[in-house]
């Protein structure tokens, strides 16, 4: 608090505390987000959630690292379930009565009256946690429902208070550059929204300008990413087919001086190269088998006559 004197800023920080204590906040505010329909729901209402999330989240944001917040948060699993009081038990007027004079001294009957139970159960329930504003910013932008929520409503920037559009400019640029989250907004129907914005006539005012500076960071950006993304990929489609051919040149250089150096000691090579060698085997195997047949052939026709004899 930078207001005030010393009493109202204990009372003020004390109350932010206790506001985000429970840690449903941006839990609210988020489901009031995504529960809006432009088609059936007032601009209003979409304008009031964006000012007053700018305000909560610029409020947690004075606590993120500091490690001065603790918030409460539920514990996962069942609930354990409420023992029954045994028949009997509180239903006679002495044991109410202490019961009650215990409960009504400050701090004993709290814990072993009838609620004591129910409380210690429900405290054993939560944990306490330090608070992580990056964290929770994270959790609340990282929904493709809140975004286009957001960014659907810059169609009417000059149709509703600059402050919303302030709004929903800051929370883009905590997307970026606190949650890291930019691609989310390379989708057609966000560059669509930012590409009719620019095209509008009233852009060109002077109240516009954060408004237009950011519509032509992120198709820039977008353009620049897209270039990169085409230039890397010709380079390692041409690096490939460079490497490639070098492949193809180097093994065809090697076959054929292999070829050249097994010729110079074998000659023959030169006439095996004119043909297949398989049909170079069966031209030998041909070869040798009208060889012998013939052989055969002529001794049975010299020992004929001479066994006439």
């Amino acid at each position: 608090m930078r207001f005030g004197d010393e009493e109202t800023k204990r009372v003020a920080v004390l109350l932010r505390r206790n506001i985000f204590y429970e840690q449903e906040v941006l839990q609210l505010l988020r489901s009031l987000v995504e529960s809006y329909e432009a088609f059936r729901m007032p601009k209003s209402f979409m304008a009031n959630c964006v000012v007053m999330t700018h305000a909560v989240l610029r409020q947690m944001e004075m606590y993120g690292g500091s490690g001065n917040l603790v918030l409460r948060k539920k514990k996962g699993g069942r609930k354990p379930k409420a023992k029954k009081p045994k028949a009997g038990e509180g239903g006679e007027g002495g044991e109410g009565g202490e019961g009650a004079g215990e409960g009504a001294d400050g701090g004993a009957g709290a814990g072993e009256g009838a609620d004591g139970g129910e409380g210690a159960e429900a405290a054993s329930a939560w944990q306490e946690e330090a608070f992580d504003f990056e964290r929770n910013l994270h959790d609340f932008v990282a929904h493709r429902a809140v975004l286009e929520k957001y960014v659907g409503l810059l169609r009417a920037f000059d149709e509703v208070e600059p402050q919303v559009t302030h709004g929903v400019l800051r929370l883009l640029c905590r997307l970026i550059k606190q949650c890291k989250l930019e691609p989310m907004l390379f989708q057609v129907g966000v560059l669509q929204v930012f590409l009719e914005v620019l095209e509008r006539p009233s852009i060109s005012s002077a109240q516009n300008a954060e408004l237009s500076k950011f519509c032509r960071h992120v198709t820039l950006t977008l353009t620049l990413t897209l270039t990169l993304t085409v230039t890397l990929t010709l380079t390692l489609t041409l690096t490939l087919t460079l490497t490639l051919t070098l492949t193809l040149t180097k093994f065809c250089r090697h076959v054929t001086g292999r070829f050249f150096e097994q010729a110079r000691h074998n000659p023959a090579l030169f006439v095996e190269a004119l043909f297949c060698k398989l049909t170079l085997i069966l031209t030998l195997t041909l070869t040798l088998t009208l060889t012998v047949t013939l052989t055969l052939t002529r001794r049975s026709s010299g020992s004929g006559p001479t066994s006439a004899r």
